[in-house]
């Protein structure tokens, strides 16, 4: 009776190790996700990446923007200084005057009102230069996108991509890997380079 036991049991476990090892087998876990093989491209798709930032780095158009932006701004905080040099010095002459008899007093006063208007006009003005420039900027911003779309839309057609992914945004990665010979940067990079461009 004890040994029909025993055997009776050492069954089950036996049973039981089988369920387990065909559990641990077959089914699926997890991680076997990303097993999966990559899918290669096949004649309908063809996928790219490109690098934005890459471009606007590298690329000839965004580096003569940056340097005519940073040139044109330090020509307005020049010329925004040396008005404000020149008001200051006004103050100091006029903090010289005399104003001991009433006829001083009124001239100063005046003398006072001016610069006043002086400060308030330079104020204004050193504004509307601000608004004109960044008016500017974004025209030439917008400018320089279409060029960036043509550049990318005639980089597509040459090489037949009809999926393209840009592989960043605000320095944030969107696409974790892709292999060299789908990043197509290098040639927007050059699309754009050939491209002449003034402001």
């Amino acid at each position: 009776m004890t040994y029909k036991l025993i055997i009776k049991r050492a069954g089950l476990v036996a049973l039981l190790f089988l369920a387990i090892w065909f559990v641990l087998a077959y089914i699926p876990k997890p991680y076997d996700v990303f097993d999966i093989a990559a899918p290669t491209q096949s004649e309908g798709v063809k996928v790219a990446v490109i690098y934005a930032k890459r471009i606007k780095q590298e690329s000839k158009p965004y580096k003569l923007f940056e340097s005519y932006f940073e040139s044109e701004r330090e020509k307005m905080h020049q010329a925004f200084l040396a008005k404000e040099v020149l008001l200051r010095d006004k103050a100091e002459r006029i903090k010289k005057l005399p104003t001991l008899k009433n006829k001083q007093r009124l001239h100063v006063q005046k003398l006072n009102k001016e610069l006043q208007k002086e400060i308030i006009d330079l104020e204004n003005d050193l504004q509307n230069q601000k608004e004109a420039f960044l008016k500017k900027a974004n025209g030439i911003t917008q400018n320089l996108q279409k060029l960036l779309d043509k550049s990318i839309q005639s980089t597509i057609e040459k090489f037949g991509f009809n999926i393209v992914l840009n592989a960043e945004l605000d320095d944030k990665m969107l696409v974790m890997y892709a292999d060299k010979k789908f990043d197509i940067t290098s040639d927007i990079i050059k699309s754009l380079n050939s491209v002449d461009i003034k402001f």
